[in-house]
């Protein structure tokens, strides 16, 4: 928890006071580490083994698909960085980061956490057995840092909202609590993606701008 918020508050002084650096010449070579686990956050069984990375695999997917990026496909590089033991995850120190860069040779690296994830009171569904089932809201944070320098290029957060209902495998539905309440998996999964997507939309609209 204390990792997470550290990182919110640097995030958010980055946000307002931002890196000074010249563009970006283009396309930026990146790589996308694993989003922060779901430290602090109380959801029931949804730190399941590779629900970070499923994450990370989104949103590389979301960079890829814009020309400003060339992405540098995780396969290649995760077994490497397990072997070598670094750290990879969420918030990044200077070491992680240097190290990082001397193991993949990449100039640019993106990393982050789920800052959020919270049902949304004014939006459910009675289920079967009266079951109350709620939307729910996720909020990201990433950042683009120099890998060769350790210094944060620029920060970016999003927040999605998924009002999908329900997850059928078949009759069962894939259910978490959240909170007090509960809340299904795809709702979940939509939320998570919509908040990449807008985190990443964000960045980009600051990279093309900058003086």
């Amino acid at each position: 928890m204390k990792i997470i918020m550290s990182m919110i508050a640097a995030l958010s002084m980055m946000l307002v006071f931002r890196a000074e650096a010249a563009p970006l010449e283009t396309p930026i070579k990146v790589a996308i580490m694993e989003f922060g686990a779901f430290q602090g956050i109380d959801v029931d069984n949804l730190k399941v083994e590779g629900s970070e990375r499923v994450l990370g695999d989104m949103i590389e997917n979301i960079f890829a698909d814009n020309d400003l990026f060339t992405v540098i496909p995780r396969e290649m590089f995760l077994g490497a960085l397990d072997a070598d033991g670094v750290n990879y995850k969420g918030a990044l120190n200077r070491k992680s980061i240097a190290r990082i860069n001397e193991i993949i040779k990449v100039p640019y690296i993106v990393c982050g956490s789920v800052i959020s994830l919270a049902p949304l009171d004014s939006k459910s569904e009675t289920i079967v057995g009266g079951v109350q089932l709620y939307s729910v809201r996720a909020k990201i944070s990433m950042v683009l840092i120099d890998a060769r320098t350790g210094r944060p290029i620029r920060a970016a957060e999003g927040e999605g909202t998924s009002s999908s209902a329900r997850g059928h495998v078949g009759n069962e539905i894939y259910m978490f609590t959240l909170g007090a309440q509960k809340v299904s998996e795809i709702s979940i999964s939509n939320a998570l993606k919509k908040a990449a997507e807008n985190a990443v939309a964000a960045l980009i609209f600051d990279l093309t701008n900058m003086e």
